[in-house]
């Protein structure tokens, strides 16, 4: 590898420049297989140290040494397989199931919750301004191939209604989950573990539920909870 592309990578670790190139990065042989399988063109480079790794012609493959991963790696244990991706946005489908996400920081909650999103089979993730980097490594790490499978789509809370469709807020005040009738379409929101949702945010809601407890913990990982609601709810 050249000074430049090992600076060009290790510059991807930070979200600034992720931003400003349009670029971010993924590693490991599942993320990378599942980039080849849903975004083939969107791959700009993939760098390996496994001699034995093929791919599509169509796809630049840049054999490097070890001690090269290991200067561009974001794991503490480097993987022998590195890709550099373009940014893309899909939109889904109006009044369709989704799932809303304020200001959820911790990067595996929210690349969790992507990956529940997947399994139960939503439509798309909106996510706040204030969320984690949807492309900081330990969120994609977390989705387990599923960020390539999901639209993930920036979106201020005030364009919620833009959306189409019933929007649902988990909080405690809503209704028992077991006695909730979940709407044909629906955007379901999900807010920090600290915070909840925010009042600008409640005052937008068409219709709480909540998780019933029965023992004395404050609250639920937004995860958990997202997992447990997204079942329910795509028992409807």
């Amino acid at each position: 590898m050249t000074a430049n592309e090992i600076k060009f990578i290790k510059k991807l670790h930070q979200k600034k420049y992720r931003k400003e190139e349009g670029k971010y990065f993924v590693e490991g042989k599942k993320l990378v297989d599942e980039a080849l399988e849903n975004c083939p063109h969107l791959i700009e480079f993939i760098y390996t140290s496994d001699s034995n790794f093929e791919a599509s012609s169509e796809v630049n493959i840049q054999s490097i040494s070890p001690k090269e991963m290991s200067r561009i790696t974001a794991l503490k244990t480097p993987s022998p397989f590195l890709a550099v991706i373009k940014m893309n946005s899909t939109e889904p489908k109006k009044k369709s199931k989704t799932l809303f996400l304020e200001n959820i920081k911790d990067p595996g909650n929210f690349g969790t919750i992507i990956r529940s999103v997947d399994w139960f089979g939503m439509d798309a993730v909106y996510y706040s301004p204030e969320c984690v980097d949807i492309y900081n490594p330990k969120v994609i790490q977390a989705t387990m191939g599923s960020f390539f499978r999901v639209p993930l789509i920036e979106k201020a809370s005030s364009e919620l209604r833009a959306v189409g469709s019933q929007i649902i807020g988990a909080t405690l005040q809503g209704n028992d989950l077991g006695e909730f009738v979940v709407p044909e379409n629906f955007c379901l929101v999900i807010g920090s573990e600290s915070h909840g949702i925010s009042e600008d945010l409640i005052s937008q809601l068409d219709q709480q539920v909540k998780i019933p407890g029965y023992g004395k913990a404050e609250s639920l990982n937004a995860s958990v909870a997202a997992g447990i609601l997204l079942f329910a709810f795509s028992q409807s």
